[in-house]
This record gives structure tokens, sequence and C-alpha cells, in this order.
């Protein structure tokens, strides 16, 4: 989830939103690279953590595909389907774990 905060789309999205309150947010193409590379390496340590405190090794697998699609594409020169991917499947390995760890489940309905 948190490679979404460092994804082209989403600071070009937040720059503009920052700037209708007159907030002016710049970023260089290294400070990028380092925001991407901490938030992906923040989404492995937490599910490295979930799967070891669940003993399941889903929320890990989730953690290191979507964020080596997303480190995939950047490396081979911004290609957005490719992280875009990666995003994807950060954001299905958190869902997953929450309706995992939800009472009822996301589908089911009281009877």
């Amino acid at each position: 989830m948190l490679a979404c905060a460092a994804c082209p789309a989403c600071l070009a999205t937040l720059t503009q939103l920052l700037s209708l309150v007159g907030v002016s947010l710049a970023l260089d193409e290294g400070l990028h690279h380092r925001l991407t590379a901490a938030a992906l390496v923040t989404s492995v340590a937490v599910g490295g953590w979930r799967s070891w405190r669940s003993g399941r090794a889903g929320p890990l697998l989730f953690a290191l595909a979507g964020s080596a699609l997303v480190a995939l594409g950047h490396a081979l020169g911004e290609l957005h389907a490719i992280e875009c991917s990666g995003m994807a499947v950060l954001l299905a390995g958190g869902l997953s774990e929450h309706w995992r760890r939800a009472s009822n489940g996301p589908f089911r309905t009281s009877s």
C-alpha cells in the first residue's frame, strides 16, 4: 500500500491538490527513487511481520511479488503497466489480509 505514496500518478495528484491550498511540492528523480525504495522496503517488512504473526506465507509473498513488479517497472524505464500491476498486487495482498481478519469476511451476510 505504501508504494502508492511514491507512485508518479499519486504524487502528481497530491501535488495538484496541495497546490490548490498554496503548498508547493517538488521532487527530483533521485528523491522519487528513494521514496519508492523506502515504500517497497516497508511493504515487504510489513508483509514479513504479518506472515510471521499469522503463520502464513501469503502476506509476504504478496508483498514480495508486488514490490518486485513495481521495482521492475522502474528499472525498465518507467513501464507504468508493470508498476500498476505491482501496486494492484500490493493492494490485493492488503485487502486479502484485511478480509481474512474480518470476523464475517467480505461477502458473508448475517443470518
